[in-house]
């Protein structure tokens, strides 16, 4: 074994072998020498040893190299300020390993409107640890902690609707394996959105209805959404930030009959509001005979 006074009295240089590539070590006990795994150009299973004095060890340990991950996108690309429903933000790209743990890191910052101040902060102290679904999703866990709630008041949650006061909030998301750093995201809050009316407000279960959605706080994204009930509607159009148009899903549900569901909007697509409309689905008129 090698020892701190061995080390130390001998001119030799104590190196990791990596396969043929050879890195200098440094000991940390009797029992551990620690390195840095070099960079290497393909992938590949190596036989990691020690080598002092000339000398190589004995060795059965392996390491392995493998692709650096590629973030193509993350979704949902932006989160509501209150009422997070979102479990977790998907993390698509390539070269994900279920042998090297990705480790997920959030900051939540508000600007502070007074430029003498500086903005205010709230970071996890500890990483969660991403999901491994396959080498091209992964799934960070979304906390409840997210939301912006504790920056405002518990009981009064008017200021979730104001679009000037969360102007620039934004939630930092970087990924790390253990050591190495690979990518950061900036995911906006954006204010809750609201419904106040629709147009009209009852359709046939046939599907292909626009309905006019008057309200607050809508974005023009391309995961703007509309839910009946629980089915998305055909097709969104964003016309404002206070109009929207929804067409009507075929509602096969409940047999027949009218039927009365709930309409909510997700800007991103997946946190639908809390706020409502309600709309009624009919049969449609079927004339038999006339004379």
């Amino acid at each position: 074994g090698l020892s701190h006074s061995t080390v130390e009295s001998d001119s030799s240089t104590l190196y990791c072998m990596f396969g043929e590539v050879e890195v200098i070590g440094v000991l940390a006990d009797d029992m551990t020498v620690s390195c840095v795994a070099p960079a290497y150009g393909i992938e590949a299973t190596v036989v990691v040893g020690i080598k002092f004095n000339g000398k190589l060890s004995e060795s059965r340990a392996s390491f392995g190299f493998v692709p650096e991950p590629i973030i193509d996108f993350i979704s949902p690309e932006s989160l509501p300020s209150i009422d997070i429903s979102t479990v977790s933000i998907d993390v698509h790209g390539s070269n994900f390993d279920s042998r090297v743990p990705v480790f997920c890191h959030f900051q939540r910052i508000l600007p502070s409107k007074d430029d003498s101040m500086q903005n205010r902060r709230v970071a996890n102290e500890e990483p969660v640890k991403a999901i491994y679904l396959n080498n091209s999703l992964v799934q960070c866990p979304v906390q409840s902690w997210l939301t912006l709630q504790d920056f405002f008041s518990l009981h009064n949650q008017d200021w979730a609707k104001n679009a000037t006061l969360l102007e620039g909030a934004i939630l930092e998301m970087s990924l790390t394996t253990e050591q190495d750093w690979i990518h950061s995201h900036t995911i906006p809050y954006l204010p809750s959105e609201t419904v106040i009316s629709l147009f009209p407000r009852c359709a046939p279960r046939s599907g292909g209805t626009k309905i006019r959605v008057t309200g607050e706080n809508f974005a023009e994204r391309d995961s703007l959404a509309c839910r009946f009930g629980s089915m998305n509607a055909e097709l969104v159009r964003f016309i404002s930030s206070k109009e929207i148009e929804c067409t009507t899903p075929q509602f096969n549900h409940f047999g027949s009959g009218a039927h009365v569901v709930e309409v909510q909007i997700a800007n991103n697509g997946a946190d639908f509001s809390s706020s409502t409309g309600f709309f009624e689905f009919y049969d449609h008129l079927i004339i038999e005979d006339a004379n």
